[in-house]
C-alpha cells in the first residue's frame, strides 16, 4: 500500500517490494501523505485505509472458509 503523497518513503520501495512478492496487490492510498495524521481532515485518509484492510481481511476470510 502506498500513499500517494508520501515524502518520507521514495515511491520505489513499495513498488520493488510489490514487485518481489509472490502474490498480492498494490494499491495507492490517493492524495494521502506519510503520516495522515499530520494531514488537515486525517479522518477520511484513516477511513479509506481502514476501508481497504478491513476488504483484505474478508476476503482472506472467505477464502480460508472456501478451502
Amino acid at each position: 500500500m502506498e500513499h500517494e503523497l508520501d515524502e518520507q518513503v521514495p515511491r520505489i520501495m513499495p513498488q520493488v517490494y510489490f514487485k518481489n512478492a509472490k502474490r498480492g496487490n498494490y494499491l495507492i492510498v490517493p492524495k494521502t501523505m506519510h503520516s495522515p495524521k499530520l494531514m488537515n481532515n486525517p479522518a477520511p485518509h484513516f477511513a479509506y485505509i481502514e476501508h481497504i484492510v478491513m476488504s483484505i481481511i474478508k476476503a482472506v476470510q472467505m477464502q480460508d472458509a472456501l478451502a
